[in-house]
């Protein structure tokens, strides 16, 4: 679809995102992810541990222990998992401290 220059009304359930020198949008339906009362955080897990997120990485980090990266050959041999920051909502295989 071929819009013209001009001024346009977007529903609060809609996100447009204009894309540069393809003189072109995206539109997506908003997805609420925020954290309402009551909801459980990474925090409270008993899964999130200290790790690696990537095997180049020295320091350890945030990860939860339950979501490991498929091993690639990245040099080291280090098992690498996916973050889990502080605040971020918990996923289907939370397990309560």
């Amino acid at each position: 679809m071929i819009l013209k220059e001009g001024i346009y009304e977007i529903p609060k359930d809609l996100v447009v995102y204009i894309i540069p020198g393809r003189k072109g949008i995206i539109v997506k339906k908003r997805v609420d992810r925020s954290i309402q009362e009551g909801d459980f955080r990474c925090q409270d897990c008993i899964h999130r541990g200290k790790g690696h997120l990537w095997g180049f990485y020295f320091e350890k980090r945030d990860i939860c222990l339950k979501r490991p990266k498929p091993l690639k050959n990245n040099g080291n041999n280090i098992q690498c998992y996916f973050g889990a920051p502080y605040n971020k909502k918990a996923c289907e295989m939370f397990e309560h401290k």
